[in-house]
């Protein structure tokens, strides 16, 4: 029997807490970090194009390699209360989104960007 060849999927996953994990930071990160870091890595083995979309900075942050991508958006710093989500995160959001093509996006748990995260799946054409 002939094997046919997967399509490597582009996968994102939403998680701002992940650089602490991986710098072993002192930052209470929770399970669904966790989980979702062994998520990365294993779909990230089994041949699949993993990015992580997380803050402006992670990569530097980061000091140790990993199979998958850090993928940053905005610095949790800039901008002005609430209004920067209109102003500032959002677009860098969809730019940081768009700059990595994933083919679906993931985010781990519920919390105040998941709406945020379903606008932008649906501006980009995107499963979220």
């Amino acid at each position: 029997m002939e094997r046919t060849k997967r399509k490597k999927m582009k996968l994102l996953f939403y998680d701002f807490e992940i650089p602490y994990l991986l710098n072993d930071s002192n930052y209470p990160v929770g399970g669904a970090c966790v989980r979702q870091y062994a998520f990365s890595i294993g779909l990230s083995f089994l041949g699949q194009d993993v990015g992580v979309l997380t803050w402006k900075g992670a990569n530097k942050f980061v000091k140790s390699q990993q199979p998958f991508k850090l993928v940053e958006s905005y610095s949790i710093e800039r901008g002005i209360g609430v209004i920067r989500w209109i102003y500032y995160r959002f677009p860098q959001l969809l730019r940081a989104i768009l700059n990595f093509k994933p083919d679906f996006i993931f985010q781990k748990c519920a919390g105040a960007n998941v709406g945020i995260m379903a606008i932008v799946g649906v501006l980009l054409n995107k499963p979220f």
